[in-house]
């Protein structure tokens, strides 16, 4: 799975996979950007996977969705898991307009039309610098 630069999506739900399985899980996914969607739901995983998810997601920016329902992971790490599958996924849509008016512009014709497409790149840009 680390090195797997094809699979998007991985489900693994109800395999009794207990911390042990979760932490292998979260070091594969800390190599491997391509994973999308992961579904972890009842593997008898604890706190320590919950830990390592979280780190792992620290550094994977690919993983967008991950299923972490009916495991004995405490609040705190499943709240912390999310935010970070959140937020991979807001700069994901961030990075994917500026592409599509870039697109729009390249096959507009009209020049004024194009003035203010690239105006408008250049204002997203500048705050995607910001933030």
């Amino acid at each position: 799975m680390a090195e797997n630069i094809k699979l998007e999506s991985l489900i693994l739900s109800n395999n009794f996979l207990g911390d042990q399985g979760g932490n292998l899980i979260a070091r594969a996914l800390a190599l491997n950007q391509r994973i999308r969607h992961i579904d972890l739901f009842d593997n008898y995983l604890n706190d320590e996977s919950a830990k390592q998810l979280a780190h792992c997601l620290s550094r994977n920016r690919s993983l967008k969705h991950i299923n972490l329902g009916f495991n004995a992971c405490n609040h705190r790490y499943v709240t912390q898991v999310a935010q970070l599958a959140k937020k991979n996924l807001e700069r994901e849509r961030r990075n994917l307009i500026p592409r599509s008016v870039k697109e729009i512009i390249r096959l507009s014709s009209k020049a004024e039309l194009r003035q203010g497409l690239e105006e408008k790149i250049k204002e997203v840009e500048a705050k995607k610098t910001i933030a």
